[in-house]
């Protein structure tokens, strides 16, 4: 009976540890998500001018 109630605490203590890291990698997902949003936001003008500079050269090179 002992072992078994150790055996469930063992299991348990090991739940808990899989609860705070996963918790920790949706919180950094989060983080990441964030930060991909604001680069984008930041490299979205700069993009659609290069490609409307590209798009010009091509009509001229034809």
């Amino acid at each position: 009976m002992l072992v078994m109630i150790g055996l469930l605490l063992a299991a348990l203590g090991g739940l808990s540890v899989l609860v705070v890291l996963l918790l920790r990698l949706l919180a950094q997902v989060r983080r990441l998500e964030e930060q991909v949003a604001l680069t984008r936001a930041e490299l979205e003008p700069r993009y659609a001018a290069l490609q409307e500079l590209t798009d010009r050269v091509r009509a001229e090179a034809r």
